[in-house]
């Protein structure tokens, strides 16, 4: 499976192909799919031994590329065109927005997922190609990792206080507890996000993928 065709196919994004426990998940959740899919279509009958339909597997191989470059109007990453996009991982479960106390208060209950989620994204500022968005519309995508035995919370309420967390937090006063991680964010304003993608998974261990993208004016 690679990255460009495979991983577009799934919404797949970079951190969930890395670490040994990732990868071996996502290789089963996708083979998984795709035994699915072949039960359904049975890909053999367009086998021949010839040219591209060699085997069952390179049938399905080939539907699968075929898909990505007629259906996804998005650029794979192997495209010309380069997208304003950052893409990390985080160990535990997001923090969520809670009404009636806020997120940043040093003692929320969530305080120490606040300072773990901004500590991933800033590792990802200085390691990825990302310009903090000042202006126009944003994406936020969120895939959650959670044990069978700890399911996950409501979704509303990690992706309201992922949104809160990762704007930039210059207007929200004084934020001494979070020292100079109160300084970082990738966009400027959480009413920028016109477009939400949010996925479950199980998983050995709880931990989610945050994906910020740039959607133009």
């Amino acid at each position: 499976m690679d990255r460009e065709y495979t991983g577009a196919f799934f919404q797949l994004h970079l951190p969930e192909w890395q670490g040994p426990d990732s990868q071996r998940r996502i290789f089963t959740r996708v083979y998984g799919q795709l035994a699915a899919l072949a039960r359904q279509v049975h890909p053999q009958q367009y086998v021949t031994g010839e040219g591209w339909r060699t085997s069952r597997t390179k049938i399905l191989d080939n539907a699968l590329i075929g898909f990505c470059k007629l259906e996804l109007t998005e650029p794979l990453s192997g495209g010309v065109e380069t997208v304003n996009q950052i893409s990390f991982e985080v160990l535990g479960f997001p923090p969520a927005k809670d009404e009636a106390i806020s997120i940043f208060g040093p003692g929320h209950s969530h305080a120490p997922r606040v300072r773990l989620l901004l500590e991933a994204a800033r590792q990802a500022l200085d390691e990825q190609t990302f310009v903090a968005i000042n202006q126009g519309s944003v994406a936020l995508d969120v895939v959650v990792n959670a044990p069978a035995d700890q399911p996950a919370w409501d979704a509303t309420n990690y992706l309201g206080g992922i949104a809160d967390v990762l704007e930039n937090k210059s207007r929200r006063g004084a934020l001494d507890h979070l020292g100079d991680l109160a300084e970082v964010w990738l966009y400027s304003n959480d009413r920028q996000i016109k477009q939400i993608s949010y996925r479950e998974t199980e998983a050995n261990e709880a931990g989610y993928t945050v994906t910020v993208r740039s959607l133009g004016t």
